[in-house]
């Protein structure tokens, strides 16, 4: 006797036939109206047959996942336990969890190669665009559920703070620098003339640049017994090496000279404007800002970076009858500033802040994502069984509109 599954397996086939048979008979789809009409209802019901099917398929599954398990000797807590350590395949049908940059270093073959004895690990390219670049600020309303079951005490990556770099889209590119147009001029004469006159002359022009890929790199000493321990090694990379290259790319992006191999720092592009706070309380001098560049560069602004302790006052501003105006300390509190995100960061100089349009005048170009080389063969770390894993990327930041950009002094 056929199962319920097996009934309406048979189902879906018979109206997939009827579909079929329709558009067989109909090439060019010339087909009279009632025909035509009577397409979608039959697909409507047909992807409900689908999805029962489905449901039917995963409930087969997990009573034959019970019935094994019971045969094996098992428990529902194993089916618990194997849920926590992130095998989602047996369970609920996915292909397993995303892996982590530490997961795919493991499974590298610079990994395998050094475990295997061959002392000298090649570079593994690992693609950690989507591990690193966040390009939604997180704020007090979002969270993200870590891993249940992990070694030692580890703050994963998504925890972290917001960065400069979320605010700013980002690309490739498969040069050593990148050259872009620059709005140097941009005057508008638009007028209202009468007939015959002549027009007014405006003004636009562009100057070409060029912005050099920067590489930032770092490295760990590790020891070969804490190589042998892969999950300990997959933290050491998940919470340090990226952590480190993304603190240092922040503090380029924001302050570098520009003298190679520096980045030019959003601080120190010529043609941004500037905003001195003077007797004005510093959320009003910050939507000044706003306000210069929206008339500066006719762009709006989608970003604020401030050094904590530039934000701890503003935080803790208050009316006249003692009320919290960003919140009472019982709550986390907007980390926002007339509605724009804030980004806290000390790679920002102290009493001065930074108003931006990071998403229309600005763009970050990656030549090469996180890079990882494992080897033994710096200093005499072969005789002190010691191995240097090495991380970097390669990195370009442009503007596209330098009056985009509005520095609030004095705060």
């Amino acid at each position: 006797m056929p199962t319920k599954l097996q009934e309406l397996q048979g189902e879906v086939e018979a109206k997939a036939k009827s579909l079929h048979d329709i558009f067989e008979m109909y090439p060019d789809m010339d087909m009279p109206e009632d025909v035509a009409k009577s397409i979608k209802p039959m697909n409507d019901e047909l992807t409900d047959l689908g999805v029962k099917v489905d449901e039917l398929k995963a409930l087969e599954k997990i009573a034959r996942d019970a019935k094994q398990i019971l045969e094996d000797g098992g428990s529902r807590q194993d089916i618990g336990m194997e849920w926590q350590k992130g095998r989602t395949d047996q369970f609920s049908g996915s292909h397993g969890e995303a892996k982590s940059l530490g997961q795919r270093v493991v499974e590298s073959k610079a990994f395998k190669e050094y475990v295997r004895g061959s002392g000298q690990g090649p570079a593994a390219e690992i693609e950690a665009k989507e591990l690193f670049e966040r390009k939604t600020v997180f704020d007090s309303s979002t969270g993200y559920a870590p891993q249940a079951i992990r070694m030692g005490k580890i703050v994963d990556y998504p925890l972290q703070r917001p960065m400069v770099t979320d605010l700013i889209p980002s690309g490739e590119t498969n040069q050593n620098a990148i050259p872009y147009m620059e709005e140097t001029t941009s005057t508008n004469a638009a007028a209202e003339t009468a007939e015959k006159d002549a027009s007014p002359e405006s003004a636009l022009a562009f100057t070409e640049k060029s912005s050099a890929v920067a590489e930032i790199r770092t490295y760990l000493p590790v020891t070969e017994i804490a190589l042998e321990d892969a999950p300990m090694m997959s933290s050491v990379i998940d919470n340090r090496l990226g952590l480190f290259i993304r603190m240092r790319r922040e503090t380029q992006i924001i302050s570098g000279d520009g003298n190679a191999p520096n980045l030019r720092g959003l601080m120190n592009i010529v043609g941004k404007q500037t905003q001195a706070k003077g007797g004005d309380p510093t959320p009003d001098a910050f939507y000044k800002a706003m306000t210069l560049i929206q008339t500066g560069s006719f762009l709006d602004p989608t970003g604020i970076v401030i050094n904590p302790l530039d934000w701890e006052p503003i935080r803790l501003l208050k009316t006249t009858d003692g009320v919290y105006i960003w919140g009472s300390p019982s709550e986390a509190g907007p980390e926002r500033m007339w509605s724009l995100p804030v980004v806290k960061t000390t790679a920002q100089t102290q009493n001065t802040g930074l108003v931006a349009a990071f998403d229309a005048a600005m763009q970050l170009f990656f030549r090469k994502q996180i890079s990882i080389q494992i080897s033994n063969s710096h200093s005499d770390y072969f005789i002190r069984h010691q191995l240097a894993v090495r991380a970097s990327e390669r990195v370009a930041l442009v503007v596209y509109r330098p009056a985009a950009i509005c520095t609030v002094t004095g705060i």
